[in-house]
């Protein structure tokens, strides 16, 4: 009992760290935006985050991360091992595909989505599609990285999920400062923030 109360609350306070610094990376990201974009670029960068891949996610992933990382965690013998070893490699894949689905239907109707939704003004309307839909492509990433976190968490590695996202969030401060030092458009400001998810994938299978 104790140690299992000892697990809960190193990996509750692995996940308050994490949480913490991401959110204090992330908060220190938004003025160095807006004070080099100004408010009409950086309202784009803000309106393309608004597609990030959380919402879809909650509709798509039909619960399987959860229902993977109580399979991982309730392993007890080699047989099950292996078992599990092949449900993994079969979730990744199915999440590969789902991503790529997800991604192609979105980019089709990426066009569509900036003039008749987003209703982007002309002159920026360029260069917001083309980031616009790499941030699309980038959802290729996502779905089979919620299956890599549900690996790490059903083997109690906590810290290696938080390690990984705190690392992303870092690399795309840095990118971010780079693209300013380089005086780079609104559009690659764009491009950074959407593939911090692939930043954490790479850093995962680095883990693994």
């Amino acid at each position: 009992m104790v140690l299992i109360f000892q697990k809960l609350l190193r990996g509750t306070a692995i996940n308050t760290i994490g949480l913490f610094i991401i959110t204090l990376i992330n908060i220190l990201i938004i003025p160095i935006n807006l004070n080099y974009l100004g408010i009409e670029k950086f309202g784009l960068v803000v309106t393309a985050s608004i597609f990030s891949i959380v919402g879809l996610i909650s509709m798509l992933d039909f619960g399987i991360p959860g229902a993977l990382t109580r399979v991982i965690a309730s392993q007890t013998s080699k047989n099950e091992s292996k078992e599990r070893f092949q449900l993994v490699i079969s979730c990744l894949i199915l999440f590969f595909f789902i991503g790529i689905f997800c991604s192609t239907i979105l980019v089709y109707f990426s066009d569509f989505i900036v003039s008749n939704i987003l209703n982007i003004p002309s002159h920026l309307s360029n260069d917001f599609i083309f980031a616009f839909e790499l941030l699309l492509i980038s959802y290729i990433f996502h779905f089979p990285l919620l299956i890599l976190k549900s690996i790490f968490l059903g083997l109690g590695l906590f810290g290696h999920v938080q390690f990984s996202s705190v690392l992303a969030e870092l690399s795309r401060l840095f990118i971010i400062l780079f693209l300013i030092q380089n005086e780079m458009n609104f559009d690659m400001f764009i491009i950074a923030n959407s593939y911090t998810a692939l930043l954490s994938f790479i850093y995962l299978i680095i883990f693994l």
